[in-house]
């Protein structure tokens, strides 16, 4: 089980170990793990999320975000294109998408994603 130096992530987390296949409970736990600064258990939780439903667009977005802090870019780039695939449009997709392309100097294609996020 994981434990953190914050109280309320800590009580998320123990719904998270007594319920693993809520999705909903872990995606709760993952927001609060982001908010309180845990980024490594935020992508401990997102791992194994995916592992029981590799197609889940909440995860995937949460997990392009978090890759997007750790300025781990390509992965960023990778999660928030299969958002996309889902055919989840949101400008913060697209900011998102946009920010980890321009952070890997492919300026022509962050400025298409930031013009698909203005429609």
């Amino acid at each position: 089980m994981l434990i953190s130096s914050s109280p309320r992530l800590n009580r998320f987390l123990a719904f998270v170990f007594l319920d693993g296949d809520n999705l909903e409970r872990r995606k709760d736990a993952i927001c609060v793990a982001c908010e309180t600064g845990h980024f490594k258990i935020a992508r401990k939780l997102i791992e194994t999320g995916l592992q029981m439903n590799a197609r889940d667009a909440d995860l995937l977005l949460l997990s392009g975000l978090v890759h997007l802090y750790a300025k781990q870019y390509r992965e960023a780039e990778c999660a928030l294109r299969a958002v996309l695939d889902q055919g989840w449009e949101s400008d913060e997709v697209h900011c998102g998408l946009a920010f980890a392309l321009l952070m890997q100097r492919r300026y022509a294609d962050a400025y298409e994603h930031m013009c698909g996020s203005e429609t």
